[in-house]
């Protein structure tokens, strides 16, 4: 019917007898007459009440376009429908091809995360029946999204900065009840899209899902083994690894599902698992089991343990707080905090799978988090009573700075132009700004809305 209506439209008259067809199959013997003569008369299908264009949904209102691929997730999409001039109908029903749905002419619609959907929407019309029509939308990454920090607060609370302006834009809460429990140190993870994080809950042993698009605690919370330690997201995006120092495994996290899919059970000598790094290659991961002092190395095509090594004989157990990868996958580096190697960076050789050497740093009391600069030249490790960071370079494995912070810092974020570094400070509140470029500190620190700033990580 819609068909012979731009046959009709765009055919000519030489095109009648087919449009009639059609017509009169869509409508009973009273529309069919009606219809008949209406389109002979006027060339408007009155069973259809007027007819719908064929060409259906326009997108009408789209944002950000990012290089002509798309919109950007996170930001508001606008479909409606055209209909012919003279055209009705009663009902628009929509699908936005990411679950969601919505009803009306003109709908709008915000996507979470990136792809192409089939956004489809069900016409009907006064006469009750219903036409379907289809269109895709490509989204794309959210890289024109203002340079955030995401600070989780020791009182459970997500703090999200905008760098831009260094205030912060949203404050979500996470955990009311891990917020009560001492000791429970959280750490977090990001999707590489920046549209997902996930939080752990050390005490609880669960993880908690927060939307970073729309600024919301999704209240999905994921079960996983006992006191879970620290969370990391696959760089493709599809999994996420939690480390159980109380059961000795690693629970595999499907991210579209939001459900454990599969446990990596390391078994002895492999004990208390409680920091894992990804290789490059996205294929093998370590774990660093503080309590054997072994190195834990994971195939991740099978989620098997397919081989260790020892980083220490030592009878004093090693507190690692750290560990990194080089860029060049031939390097790990872990921040130790306690044991035989206190004040010192582990420099682990993954091509031999030995503990090649020891840096030793002016730290007093332990060091506590570890950044590599883009290029892997430069390690940054936060001293936390000593408010420093000690600047190491990598191709001499020794210090050659320290930048002073405000009390107590904790965890260091560095920028994807390893410039500047963000620090935050426990007891000020606040997070300190880095100048990479010259090893200063800019003294513009950034106050927080939460209660003692722990985690930070960067999205820019």
């Amino acid at each position: 019917m819609v068909r012979a209506w731009h046959v009709l439209r765009y055919g000519g008259l030489g095109t009648l007898a087919s449009a009639i067809f059609v017509f009169i199959q869509g409508c009973d013997y009273k529309e069919a007459t009606i219809a008949l003569l209406t389109l002979l008369l006027l060339g408007i299908p009155s069973c259809f009440g007027g007819g719908l264009s064929r060409e259906g949904i326009h997108v009408t209102r789209i944002q950000n376009i990012v290089d002509g691929t798309g919109v950007l997730i996170g930001n508001e999409v606008t479909f409606t429908v055209s209909l012919s001039e003279g055209g009705s109908a009663t009902a628009f029903i929509w699908n936005f091809g990411d679950g969601a749905s919505g009803s009306g002419k003109t709908v709008s619609h915000r996507y979470t995360g990136t792809g192409t959907f089939v956004v489809t929407v069900v016409v009907t019309r006064r006469n009750g029946a219903q036409d379907t029509f289809s269109t895709t939308l490509a989204l794309g990454a959210t890289t024109e999204i203002a340079p955030r920090l995401f600070v989780l607060n020791d009182n459970q609370q997500l703090d999200i900065i905008d760098l831009d302006t260094t205030t912060v834009t949203a404050s979500i809460g996470v955990n009311a009840v891990e917020a009560t429990n001492d000791g429970a140190y959280p750490h977090m993870a990001i999707t590489p899209d920046g549209a997902r994080m996930y939080v752990i809950h050390y005490t609880l042993n669960s993880v908690t899902v927060m939307d970073l698009v729309n600024h919301l605690n999704l209240g999905i919370s994921i079960a996983v083994g006992n006191n879970p330690s620290s969370i990391t997201i696959h760089p493709d995006g599809t999994r996420a690894y939690v480390t159980n120092g109380g059961d000795e495994t690693v629970s595999v996290i499907d991210l579209a599902s939001n459900a454990v899919v599969d446990t990596i059970t390391l078994g002895a000598p492999q004990i208390e698992p409680i920091l894992f790094a990804i290789h490059p290659n996205g294929t093998t991961a370590y774990t660093f089991n503080q309590d054997s002092a072994t190195i834990s190395i994971i195939d991740l095509n099978t989620n098997t343990v397919v081989g260790d090594f020892d980083y220490d004989v030592g009878s004093n157990p090693d507190t690692a707080t750290s560990m990194v990868i080089s860029p060049d996958g031939t390097r790990a580096y872990a921040s130790m905090a306690g044991g035989n190697f206190t004040n010192s960076v582990l420099v682990l050789d993954l091509v031999n799978n030995t503990l090649l050497t020891t840096i030793p740093t002016p730290a007093t009391n332990g060091l506590f988090d570890l950044a590599l600069s883009p290029d892997g030249t430069r390690a940054y490790v936060t001293a936390v009573t000593d408010n420093l960071v000690h600047v190491i370079n990598l191709n001499t494995n020794s210090v050659i700075a320290s930048i002073p912070t405000g009390s107590a810092a904790i965890r260091i974020a560095i920028s994807a132009d390893g410039t500047r570094g963000y620090v935050t400070n426990f007891f000020d509140n606040d997070v300190s700004v880095l100048d990479l470029t010259n090893n200063t500190n800019l003294n513009s620190d950034i106050p927080v809305a939460g209660n003692n700033p722990f985690m930070i990580l960067i999205q820019d």
